[in-house]
Order: structure tokens, then C-alpha cells, then sequence
């Protein structure tokens, strides 16, 4: 038989800081960085959790139909290479979306598309 011990699981770390370029807060938006769309990051950006090798991306954003919705996440991994794409019916969706992670390491980039208020980043340390 195959015994498993369960352990506390570590420390939270640090996010990682979002990646530093001139596109951030014009092409995409970081908390830091909200551009045009200042006062709407707690709207947008993408809440990120990992319990295991699952990785949740959460966008604390309703969907008012094909009006303002959350179209879509991304996750990225360290190099910008596509590891999930979610779309989402903003009729029956929740902007919620989840990826298994296991063997990946360091940082995912999880991103939330608006309709109407663009692309936010959030980085997040594996």
C-alpha cells in the first residue's frame, strides 16, 4: 500500500511583480499599472488560487450579458506561451476558470479580457 503524509502547505509567497514593459497600462492593465481604466482594478483583475496542482482564476466581475461581460481567461506561463484559454457565455457563465499546473514552476501570468474595459494581468508565483 502507498502511504501519503500530509504536511501544512508552505508560506503564501509574494506575487511576483507584473512583467516590466512600456505595454503595460496601455495594451494591458496590472494593479499597478490600470492606465485608462484607473478605478476598476478590483472589477478586473484576475484572482488567482492554487490548492494542489489546480490553479483557480477568478474575475470578482458580473456578467450583464453581451453589454459588459468577461469574455475570456488566459493563463501564461513564464515565457508568454498559452497553458489554458477559457471563454465564457456571459448568459450562463461565471468568469471563473481553473488549469492544472502540476510540473510547472516559478510564475503563471493569469489574464481576464472585458468586454469593454480590455485585458488585466495578474502574475502569480507557483
Amino acid at each position: 500500500p502507498r502511504f501519503v503524509l500530509a504536511a501544512e502547505p508552505p508560506p503564501a509567497r509574494p506575487s511576483p511583480p507584473a512583467p516590466a514593459s512600456p505595454l503595460a497600462g496601455s495594451l494591458y492593465y496590472t494593479k499597478d499599472r490600470p492606465g485608462r481604466w484607473k478605478g476598476k482594478e478590483a472589477g478586473h483583475l484576475p484572482v488567482v488560487e492554487r490548492k494542489g496542482s489546480v490553479l483557480t482564476v477568478r474575475t470578482p466581475h458580473p456578467q450583464d450579458g453581451f453589454r459588459h461581460y468577461i469574455v475570456k481567461h488566459l493563463v501564461l506561463d513564464r515565457d508568454f506561451q498559452i497553458i489554458a484559454d477559457t471563454r465564457f457565455n456571459p448568459w450562463r457563465d461565471d468568469p471563473l476558470s481553473s488549469v492544472d499546473v502540476y510540473g510547472r514552476e516559478e510564475v503563471v501570468y493569469a489574464i481576464s479580457v472585458c468586454n469593454v474595459h480590455d485585458a488585466w494581468l495578474t502574475p502569480f508565483r507557483l
